[in-house]
This record gives C-alpha cells, structure tokens and sequence, in this order.
C-alpha cells in the first residue's frame, strides 16, 4: 500500500493527506545514505512517524539535500508532489505531519 502522508491538528483530526500508493518513498529512502539525517532516517515505512512545526524545517532541507539522487523520472514527480504538500502547511502551529506506514 506504502505510505500515508497526513497533517493532523492536535486533536488527531485530518486536516489534508496524500497516498504513497507507489513506495516512493521507501524506494527514495533505500537508495540514499540518510544515516547523518536527523529525521529522514526516522521515516518507518512500516510504522508511523510523527513531525512537529520545528521538525518540519529541517525534514524540508533534508528532502532538498537529497533531490538531486532522485534520478526515478516517476519519483521525482511525487518527490515534487511531497514538497509541495509539507510546505503548504509548514508555518502553522499546533499541527504535526505523520507518516503512516503499511
């Protein structure tokens, strides 16, 4: 199935999602040496994995940092489609970007 993309108000209420239908980013994140990241290393592709407003930043820079070993023409149009959608909301408080696992 992959990976479900959802911000979340502090309540646990779906503010807006995304579907990873297509394990991008499990593909994206096996084919990169994210071991001296401070968060993508985190994304459970089998679990959830949670991100407040001050973590949100540094996942962004840490995508950024690694787009150019995206070279999946597919994975680079939802690399894209992921961005997009992170920094739509990325200055709200009191949400949290979740990353829910097969």
């Amino acid at each position: 199935m992959g990976i479900y993309i959802a911000w979340q108000n502090e309540s646990g209420d779906e503010l807006a999602s995304m579907v990873d239908s297509k394990n991008h980013i499990a593909h994206i994140l096996g084919s990169i040496n994210f071991k001296s990241t401070s968060c993508l290393r985190f994304i459970d592709p089998y679990g959830n994995t949670v991100f407040n407003r001050h973590q949100i930043p540094l996942l962004i820079e840490e995508l950024e940092k690694v787009r150019p070993e995206i070279s999946d023409p597919a994975q680079m149009t939802f690399f894209r489609e992921l961005l997009h959608f992170i920094k739509k909301r990325e200055d709200l408080i009191h949400i949290y970007l979740k990353f829910i696992g097969d």
